[in-house]
């Protein structure tokens, strides 16, 4: 069963916000990656999951809902939650 299906998002202003809500969600899951990383022997810089996760949702969420997500996860780390890799 497909959400877009189920009658509160057949307007056009409900698939607006269905796109905010799920862009919302996926910009909580590159926040709770980023403290997630791992060390490569031969650098020392760790590579943390954030990027993966990132290009994993751009992907399968596709243009319009990446932009918001980043935008989204850039507008949490701006207003001062701890979101970005340390």
């Amino acid at each position: 069963m497909n959400i877009k299906n189920l009658p509160l998002f057949q307007k056009k202003e409900n698939a607006l916000l269905l796109d905010i809500i799920i862009a919302f969600f996926a910009s909580f899951l590159i926040s709770f990656a980023s403290p997630l990383s791992f060390k490569l022997p031969f650098t020392p810089v760790p590579v943390t999951i954030q990027s993966h996760i990132v290009l994993f949702l751009a992907t399968f969420l596709g243009s319009k809902r990446g932009f918001l997500m980043v935008l989204s996860f850039l507008t949490q780390g701006v207003v001062g939650f701890p979101v970005f890799a340390m």
